[in-house]
């Protein structure tokens, strides 16, 4: 989920927008919603505004699973946020590796994620994989460890390319591995721009900013097809909207919000591209 801010010179949380996105996600029938990620600009958000975010979409999902992104650069801020995550009803935490001036150590991040799970126990974490926002390279097998060791990770969200080879590689690890008792759902991301290929890897399904979210939810469908049609069904729909797909990464559209300047500053420059049109017909 994007987070939306008003236009003004502090920059303040547009909560009734925010909330009318989490509504929209929930009419449309999506499983759940993901906020403070990397497209709701979580390394902007302070920790105050951080609660006011999960409250609101706590209070606006109802009994929707509501995942927060926590990540952190110290362990003791991540697992204070999981406290807080926990504290406000929400499902999930999200959390990436953490980034080192060199390579961290194996053990070292397993703890990383041990510590979570010891702030939180009733609170499921999300293992992203997303190199390109932390320069965080993880090796199949590091996933692999790591889900073994720390039972809550529940899901694990791929987004390190090529998405579909590497889902492919993660199951069939986890899969040898006699301490994952219970496989962990593995979620895409990166727009859906791979979707179909990685729902045939075996993925279960997407957890993206797409603002189409009834494509993706098609697309999931179709792949749990029985009989030989799933990956053929998938595919036609995916190449159906390949071009909508493709251009929402590159104009970054959000759900509808009032916001007049969803984007906390410094702006990147492709922002600007964020209130031009998505031809899904085109």
């Amino acid at each position: 989920m994007a987070t939306p801010f008003h236009a003004n010179t502090r920059e303040t949380l547009d909560l009734i927008s925010f909330t009318r996105a989490i509504t929209f996600m929930k009419e449309v029938g999506v499983n759940g919603v993901t906020i403070a990620g990397v497209l709701g600009e979580s390394n902007r958000i302070i920790d105050t505004e951080l609660r006011t975010m999960i409250e609101t979409a706590v209070t606006a999902a109802g009994d929707m699973p509501v995942c927060v992104g926590i990540s952190h650069a110290g362990t003791a801020a991540c697992a204070a946020r999981a406290q807080m995550v926990a504290e406000c009803g929400a499902s999930a935490v999200m959390v990436t590796p953490l980034k080192e001036p060199k390579p961290t150590p194996p053990e070292k991040l397993i703890a990383h994620f041990a510590a979570i799970e010891k702030a939180a126990p009733a609170i499921d974490i999300v293992l992203q994989d997303h190199p390109a926002s932390t320069q965080v390279h993880m090796s199949i097998p590091l996933m692999a460890d790591i889900v073994e060791a720390v039972p809550a990770v529940k899901c694990v969200k791929l987004e390190s390319t090529p998405t579909a080879a590497r889902t492919r590689q993660l199951i069939n690890t986890m899969t040898g591995r006699p301490g994952i008792l219970n496989r962990p759902t593995i979620l895409t991301g990166l727009g859906g721009l791979y979707g179909s290929f990685e729902l045939a890897a075996g993925a279960d399904g997407f957890m993206t900013g797409f603002a189409f979210p009834e494509v993706l939810i098609a697309m999931v469908a179709a792949s749990k097809l029985q009989g030989g049609s799933a990956s053929e069904e998938c595919a036609k729909i995916f190449k159906e909207y390949t071009k909508a797909i493709r251009d929402a990464q590159l104009l970054l559209r959000s759900p509808p919000s009032s916001s007049l300047e969803p984007k906390r500053r410094p702006l990147h420059s492709r922002f600007r591209l964020l209130r031009q049109p998505i031809d899904v017909d085109g």
